[in-house]
């Protein structure tokens, strides 16, 4: 994957994520967010999410805050997209 091709999809998860709700009315399905795991010492946690479309996982991520693994996790799920 291209440098181009990475800051398309970024700008892509930008989009989703402002637009959860938008996206949910639309498709009329439920998009959501999962912690997997949780690691670490308080002050220094990592984070596995998942993303889910109803019940299907579309990607995982991970980060030190929820937030981060969130993000990753669209990014992934955007990439197996684009990659099928």
């Amino acid at each position: 994957v291209s440098d181009t091709e990475i800051r398309s999809l970024e700008s892509e998860i930008t989009i989703l994520s402002g637009n959860k709700e938008k996206l949910q009315a639309e498709t009329r399905e439920t998009i959501s967010y999962k912690t997997i795991s949780e690691s670490g010492p308080a002050h220094d946690k990592t984070f596995v999410m998942a993303v889910y479309l109803e019940d299907i996982e579309l990607g995982r991520g991970t980060g030190h805050s929820k937030k981060e693994a969130e993000s990753n996790a669209a990014r992934d799920a955007l990439s197996k997209m684009v990659g099928a």
